[in-house]
C-alpha cells in the first residue's frame, strides 16, 4: 500500500486549520499550493495511527516559512487533504 500521489481537494477542516496557522483564511490558490506540495513529497508519506497518510513539508508565504504536517484521508472514495498542522 502506498500514499496517494495526488489529492482531489481538501476538507473544510483542513482549510480552517491552515487559516489558524496563517492567521487569516487561506485562498483557494494557497490550498492548491498545499495539494502541489503533497504531490511533490508524497513518496515520503507514511501511514499514521489513524490510517491516514501524513507527510512533512515546508510552505512559504510572504517571506515567512512554515513547517507543516499534511494529512490525507479518504472520503467518498476520493483522497482529500484531511487536516494541516504546524510543526514547532
Amino acid at each position: 500500500m502506498s500514499a496517494p500521489q495526488k489529492l482531489n481537494g481538501w476538507t473544510q477542516h483542513a482549510r480552517s486549520e491552515f487559516g489558524d496557522i496563517l492567521g487569516q483564511p487561506p485562498s483557494d490558490q494557497q490550498m492548491r499550493q498545499l495539494l502541489k506540495l503533497w504531490g511533490k513529497h508524497a513518496s515520503s508519506a507514511f501511514l499514521n495511527r489513524r490510517g491516514r497518510w501524513q507527510v512533512k513539508v515546508r510552505y512559504t508565504h510572504k517571506s515567512k516559512s512554515y513547517s507543516l504536517w499534511l494529512v490525507a484521508g479518504e472520503q467518498d472514495e476520493q483522497w482529500l487533504l484531511w487536516t494541516v498542522f504546524e510543526v514547532e
